[in-house]
């Protein structure tokens, strides 16, 4: 092999080690724990807080957003709804009270529901969980447009299984 041939195939090789130490660097995706008021989630470090007015808490990236509502036991009883509900009957007042055509699963270990809804022209695909704390109620929903909700679910379902309430 030539000098320069063996000059050559080392800036490659050079090169080539370089480049993947850039991707391993730049493309992983880090958890990042986000809590608030009495809600905890582990996404990634992909996604940013929102505030939503209506929504206890939001985070978005650009595939995925995460809204967490929580619906303290008190009001509930003040507008005559048993603070006892199962989580199954929380979820069939949720999906009841938006005229959903949804029905409650579990899916590894969690109660959850899935609906499409049409917002500003696209399509997306909801998959919301509840969950029942000391003093509340929470549904918590996750959304991206239909065409890539097959790719996502399963980091959606493993965000969904990372949420604790107080």
């Amino acid at each position: 092999m030539t000098k320069l041939r063996r000059n050559i195939a080392c800036v490659a090789a050079a090169m080539l080690l370089l480049c993947s130490f850039m991707l391993c660097a730049c493309g992983a995706a880090k958890d990042k724990e986000f809590s608030k008021a009495g809600f905890t989630i582990t996404l990634t470090d992909g996604f940013t807080e929102q505030d939503i007015v209506s929504q206890t808490a939001a985070y978005v990236s650009t595939k995925v957003s995460v809204t967490a509502l929580k619906e303290e036991l008190s009001i509930l009883e003040d507008n005559d709804i048993d603070a006892d509900l199962s989580l199954s009957d929380y979820a069939d007042l949720v999906i009841a009270a938006n005229n959903l055509d949804s029905k409650t699963e579990e899916k590894d270990g969690l109660l959850c529901f899935t609906y499409n809804k049409s917002v500003s022209g696209k399509n997306f695909t909801y998959f919301a969980t509840v969950f029942k704390g000391s003093d509340a109620f929470w549904l918590v929903q996750f959304a991206c447009e239909d065409s890539q909700y097959d790719a996502l679910k399963e980091d959606i379902l493993k965000y969904a299984k990372s949420v604790k309430v107080d």
